[in-house]
């Protein structure tokens, strides 16, 4: 009986497997790309601390929901604020605030939806898509995020340049997340506080703590006179974020002609530069406003 499969000669051979590797490279730079993108929502890297990471305790049921948000309230921690001496205290400072949020004040879970410390990292509190408990009451809860920054009306009172990019990311995150392009201190629409105190909310006013024009990611081909500062005021990215995903050496001479990673602003910074074919998208921004950050 003969068979009713085609024969395949040699000379069909190399179109077919000439297709076979076309379609695993496509396949390849999709898996990579989904991977990538997959990080954005949940946070889970860079300066980022999620609440597992500081022993956060569970929030009790019944925190609604955020919708269409103007923007973020920044508050500070109180009246004095004598600072960490490592960033190991950090998370103590977190816990603290989550059992007199629950404990006293018997509210849901911390009242804050970010935090920032000294050292630039961003605390994970309630989160993104809830309503905070810290603006002052239902109305105002209901109109924007709250931001907390490891800072007190005395003592420590001044924030330093790495917590300026950290509130800045914590901006861009719930930016890219639906937020609204507000920001206010806690006493705007709550004459009853003096948060977030008069030097940080000076910045509130001046503009200096908006993110600015949210860039994608992307990779860089470096040009000539182009210095690490020089591209970091360009793409609105610290430095410290494009020296540690590129792993540069001091003191940070750039080749021309080399291609770096310039990562986003308000999403994780990956362990390793991402693979994949340039696009456009690399070096479009997201617009919202342009405010160089500078180190």
């Amino acid at each position: 009986m003969a068979s009713s499969l085609p024969l395949v000669g040699p000379a069909m051979v190399g179109p077919i497997a000439s297709r076979i590797m076309k379609a695993a490279s496509k396949l390849f730079i999709l898996l990579t790309i989904i991977t990538y993108l997959s990080l954005i929502p949940g946070v889970s890297s860079m300066l980022f601390v999620p609440r597992k990471k500081w022993n956060a305790r569970s929030p009790k049921p019944g925190i609604e929901s955020m919708k269409n948000a103007k923007g973020v309230k920044i508050h500070y921690l109180g009246s004095y604020f004598a600072g960490s001496t490592s960033h190991a205290d950090c998370k103590k400072v977190m816990q603290r605030t989550q059992n007199k949020h629950m404990d006293k004040e018997k509210w849901d879970d911390i009242g804050y939806n970010l935090a920032v410390c000294q050292h630039g990292y961003v605390f994970e509190g309630r989160g993104r898509g809830k309503k905070s408990a810290a603006n002052g009451n239902k109305d105002l809860n209901s109109k924007h995020y709250a931001v907390l920054v490891f800072l007190g009306k005395l003592g420590v009172n001044k924030p330093s340049q790495n917590q300026i990019h950290g509130i800045q990311d914590a901006i861009a995150y719930l930016r890219r997340h639906s937020a609204g392009n507000q920001i206010k201190g806690h006493k705007d629409g709550y004459r009853k506080s003096q948060c977030p105190g008069t030097k940080l909310y000076g910045m509130v006013k001046s503009g200096a703590l908006n993110p600015g024009t949210l860039w994608n990611g992307g990779n860089y081909k470096v040009k000539a006179g182009d210095t690490l500062r020089a591209i970091s005021i360009n793409k609105n990215v610290p430095q410290r974020y494009i020296i540690k995903i590129n792993k540069l050496k001091k003191p940070y001479t750039l080749k021309v002609g080399k291609m770096i990673y310039i990562p986003a602003r308000g999403v994780p910074l990956p362990k390793k530069k991402p693979v994949g074919p340039r696009s456009r998208r690399d070096e479009e921004p997201f617009e919202i406003e342009h405010l160089a950050a500078e180190d």
